[in-house]
């Protein structure tokens, strides 16, 4: 009798424990699960925050470089603000080069009266533009005659897919009229150091050199503002 009593107990028991088991392991489980999902929703905003972080990096870098996307001018080229040997680019992720290369052409169309004037030059992926500086006048320290001066100057424009790129301009011809005769006289400039003659016989001749300058970079500026109304949806 004791050994039956004994053997039911030691079942009672071992029933006990196999419930208790059975009974556990569904909670082990969910926990298991619990953790694993908190685990990748971890991961996921970590990775969502990291791209996030990268593509703000991203934006600032374009950001300011676009900001220096112009030239300074020394008086006998133009060198870029970039640190490019002779050349700047703006960038603008998104737009195709045939994209560009067209939103181009309809910015200089809003910039100059004829653009098929300025235009002399069009390929796949290149423009070429020979434009003038808005002018200044300029009064002679040997002879005390004025002029007006402009200088023509050739841009070539190129493009790739989310980048336009603008070699530095080359100054071809100084266009000077007497003020008190009305003459007018053009004279091939390439390869004149522009600082020195101005230097030479001009009292505003570093303030007509910035000038220079900033027509030239507003030139590229007014290209590069319609190029992102172009593609701010």
């Amino acid at each position: 009798m004791k050994k039956i009593l004994l053997l039911l107990v030691v079942a009672t028991l071992g029933c006990g424990n196999v419930y208790s088991q059975a009974k556990n392991t569904p909670i082990k489980r969910t926990r298991t699960l619990v953790s694993a999902k908190a685990k990748a929703e971890a991961e996921a905003k970590a990775k969502a925050e990291a791209e996030a972080e990268a593509k703000a990096a991203e934006e600032n870098r374009i950001y300011q470089n676009n900001a220096k996307c112009k030239f300074s001018f020394n008086g006998s080229e133009f060198v870029s603000n970039q640190g490019y040997d002779n050349y700047v680019i703006y960038e603008i992720p998104g737009m195709t080069t045939s994209e560009l290369k067209t939103s181009v052409i309809s910015a200089i169309g809003t910039i100059y009266s004829s653009p098929k004037d300025v235009i002399n030059s069009v390929s796949d992926n290149l423009i070429q533009l020979t434009g003038i500086t808005k002018g200044f006048k300029r009064t002679s320290k040997i002879i005390g005659a004025s002029y007006y001066t402009q200088f023509i100057f050739n841009l070539v424009i190129q493009f790739k897919d989310g980048k336009v790129r603008y070699n530095a301009p080359i100054i071809k011809y100084l266009v000077s009229e007497n003020e008190n005769t009305g003459k007018r006289s053009i004279n091939d400039f390439i390869g004149v150091n522009i600082r020195d003659y101005l230097l030479e016989d001009d009292y505003l001749a570093e303030t007509h050199l910035k000038q220079i300058e900033g027509d030239i970079n507003n030139l590229i500026s007014s290209i590069n503002s319609h190029l992102k109304k172009s593609n701010d949806w």
